[in-house]
C-alpha cells in the first residue's frame, strides 16, 4: 500500500473538537453535577434533542442554573475531566511529527483553557464561543 507522504516544510494542523470528543464528558454537565442541578440540565438536554427547545434557548437555559456556582467549584469539576482514552497518546505522536494542533469548543472557556493548555494539547489559540472565564470569579 502507498501511503501519502507529506513535504516536512508543509503547514500541517489537526483540529479537535472537546466536549465528548477529546474529553470523556460534557462540560456544561459536569459543572451541574458541582452545582447540584444536573438532573434539571439533563431534562433541559433531553428536551432539546427531542426538538422541544432549539440549541439556544436550551442553552441559556442551562446556563441559567449555573449562575453562582463558585469559581472554585468550577475548577474543581474541570480538573475532574479526562481526555478520552488514547487522546494523550495520539496528541503527542502528532506533535512529534510536526503537526499543530488546536481545539474548538462551542463550550466553557474554563474548560477549553484546562484542557488546552494544563493538559498541553493546543500548539495554536483556541476557539471557543462560551464566553466564560477563568478571569471571572463565578459562573454568570
Amino acid at each position: 500500500m502507498n501511503c501519502p507522504t507529506h513535504d516536512s516544510t508543509e503547514n500541517k494542523m489537526i483540529v479537535f473538537d472537546m466536549d465528548s470528543t477529546l474529553i470523556d464528558a460534557e462540560t456544561i454537565d459536569e459543572l451541574a453535577r458541582a452545582a447540584g442541578v444536573v438532573s434539571k440540565v439533563e431534562e433541559i438536554t433531553k428536551r432539546a434533542m427531542c426538538g422541544d427547545l432549539d440549541f439556544g434557548q436550551a442553552l441559556a437555559e442551562r446556563v441559567n442554573l449555573l449562575e453562582g456556582l463558585p469559581l472554585e467549584t468550577a475548577l474543581d469539576a474541570v480538573n475532574q475531566i479526562n481526555l478520552m482514552q488514547g487522546a494523550a497518546e495520539l496528541i503527542l505522536n502528532i506533535k512529534n511529527r510536526d503537526y499543530k494542533t488546536a481545539l474548538v469548543s462551542r463550550g466553557f472557556s474554563i474548560s477549553a483553557e484546562m484542557v488546552g493548555t494544563a493538559r498541553a494539547v493546543c500548539s495554536s489559540e483556541m476557539v471557543q464561543m462560551m464566553p466564560v472565564s477563568l478571569k471571572r470569579q463565578v459562573l454568570p
